[in-house]
């Protein structure tokens, strides 16, 4: 690169000083390629500019300053360098650390920042052995949901966070544990479809706070048959309805094709179909006004109590709705086999009993948009599809031991 006599290049950095000469743009020539190497600096010296200079026969670094218009080499050095790191450890779990008594539902969340803003994925251990196994990975969430869990369980989790430069921070064991016996008021898990149901005790009685939502949806032109299935119809045969406001029954597919009173029918175990008289203590529960021996809207405002308020799924005006019982009534209409077709939802909801009045008709229930009593009345088994829901068997709440006694040596 450099012409013969380089005085005294010995080449001792890694800085390799090439002699590219220099260009004059007002000359419009090249000169000094192997003799002479030119390098501009940044830095300006009045209306001219500063550069470095090295040549064949000098040992020293030249230091001038040149017109702007001339062309000379150029070299980059690095800015300011710090090596990437790795995310911080993820925090803030949610369920805190060691937290107890959770219900089955739980769902975890947590917190995890980078110093670089990086953008994270995660990994997310969770399980009832410590360490927890892997349940997903790269997600970019920072929830999951571990599905269902069981009473009295303790879990493990933790959660890896990763960069987009390939670091891995691995976060703390947390753990939490569930309920270890079940209480009303509590999620309801339907094992046969793993549905949780909201519960709620109005009075003596525990019931669903939600409509039942069991079984295989079918057209709402065919018929609900005694095929050892559980069938329902969906509001204009939209599974979507059923999601929001529960299936719609004829009273022998809810009572699984049995006349008995109060039988668990399609309901889960150790829960029933409540009886006319249960509705009715339900009822007198929330408006005393009522006897249970009338029919059409009866009472003051118990219909209010049972109805969730607001409009979000009850019509304007939802009158006398406050839903102080926490039962949560929903407006999920009716089907009528009668010409397939489905009506009044969000105007009235409507609800079997598991007592007939009769061999082809039976006792229900019915609320409106419009009024905040209680409608009792009779309907046809075998051409309604009614809403259900479903109330606790009796429960005896599990007692302490006795107090010990007959103590040897007496006292």
């Amino acid at each position: 690169f450099w012409v013969a006599q380089n005085s005294s290049a010995l080449q001792n950095f890694r800085y390799f000083f090439t002699n590219g000469g220099l260009y004059r743009q007002t000359l419009n020539s090249f000169s000094f390629l192997h003799s002479t190497g030119l390098w501009w600096s940044s830095s300006e010296n009045g209306s001219i500019a500063n550069y470095r200079y090295l040549d064949y026969l000098h040992p020293q670094i030249g230091r001038f300053s040149d017109q702007k218009n001339y062309g000379y080499s150029v070299r980059c050095v690095q800015g300011s360098y710090s090596p990437n790191q790795p995310p911080n450890p993820p925090s803030d779990p949610t369920p805190p650390d060691n937290a107890t008594n959770l219900p089955l539902s739980t769902q975890l969340s947590w917190t995890c920042t980078d110093p670089e803003n990086d953008p994270l994925t995660y990994d997310v251990c969770f399980g009832t052995t410590n360490p927890p196994p892997s349940i997903a990975t790269g997600q970019s969430a920072t929830t999951c949901d571990p599905g269902i869990l069981d009473n009295g369980a303790t879990y493990y989790w933790k959660i890896v966070a990763h960069d987009d430069h390939s670091h891995t921070t691995e976060g703390a064991v947390w753990s939490f544990s569930t309920l270890s016996e079940w209480a009303c008021g509590l999620d309801l898990l339907d094992n046969r479809d793993g549905q949780l149901y909201s519960t709620v005790q109005i009075g003596s009685q525990c019931w669903m706070a939600e409509n039942l939502n069991i079984g295989t949806m079918i057209n709402g032109t065919s018929y609900q048959t005694n095929n050892g299935i559980i069938e329902k119809y969906c509001y204009i045969n939209s599974p979507a309805y059923c999601d929001e406001y529960g299936g719609l029954y004829w009273w022998n597919e809810m009572m699984e094709y049995s006349a008995i009173p109060g039988i668990q029918g399609i309901c889960p175990d150790s829960w029933h179909l409540p009886t006319d008289t249960e509705w009715c203590t339900l009822e007198q529960e929330l408006d005393s006004t009522i006897t249970c021996s009338s029919t059409s809207w009866r009472g003051v405002d118990g219909g209010g109590k049972l109805k969730e308020a607001g409009t979000t799924h009850w019509q304007s005006p939802n009158t006398g709705a406050t839903n102080s019982s926490g039962f949560t009534a929903l407006p999920g209409g009716l089907h009528m086999t009668v010409g397939s077709n489905f009506f009044d939802l969000t105007k009235k909801g409507y609800w079997w009993s598991s007592s007939e009045s009769g061999s082809a008709e039976a006792w229900s229930r019915r609320l409106g948009y419009s009024n905040a009593q209680v409608y009792r009345n009779i309907d046809s088994k075998y051409i309604c599809g009614f809403s259900v829901r479903c109330v606790q068997d009796s429960f005896q709440q599990n007692q302490p031991p006795n107090i010990p006694e007959n103590s040897i040596p007496s006292k």
